[in-house]
């Protein structure tokens, strides 16, 4: 338990270094409810998104799935540690990803969409995919992909659930 403490201690004077005293307190206290349960993956990314988030004005609804999808995300790759490429999601490459997609899911309403920006994300962070050109060829269909696609998708895929 003290060692928890030290951890948010920690995480706190993290993100103050990083001169983030702009982002309101709900912002980091969301971060550190969404982080406290771990920290394996490197936190370095989804900060500096974060902190991009309060430097253009978002609106709140916008600006709270930007943060879920961002702690989800960060969840989602903790569990598959061992698959991410710690040294690449550092890069500035996965950051103009990680932006992009916070970006084009802030007035997204389809979860099944988010979900898929967090896969195609998780996926970028493994590091094997071998270049750019793939990597935003994917991006660029999943953001032109709608709401009808992916019902369409979800249909197909449990067919019974629309009988």
């Amino acid at each position: 338990m003290i060692q928890d403490i030290t951890k948010e201690e920690k995480l706190k004077k993290f993100l103050t270094e990083r001169s983030l005293p702009e982002i309101s307190v709900d912002i980091i206290d969301l971060i550190l409810k969404g982080i406290s349960v771990f920290y394996t993956v490197d936190i370095l990314p989804f900060v500096d998104s974060l902190k991009s988030l309060k430097e253009n004005y978002v609106p709140t609804l916008a600006q709270n799935r930007q943060i879920d999808f961002s702690i989800g995300l960060f969840m989602r790759m903790n569990e598959l540690e061992a698959k991410i490429d710690q040294d690449y999601i550092k890069k500035e490459e996965f950051q103009t990803y990680l932006s992009k997609c916070l970006e084009n899911i802030k007035h997204e309403l389809c979860a099944e969409k988010r979900l898929a920006f967090q896969n195609a994300l998780i996926n970028i962070a493994t590091g094997k995919m071998p270049n750019n050109f793939e990597k935003d060829y994917f991006l660029n269909q999943l953001i032109s992909l709608t709401d009808l696609h992916f019902q369409i998708l979800t249909y197909y895929h449990n067919p019974i659930k629309y009988i």
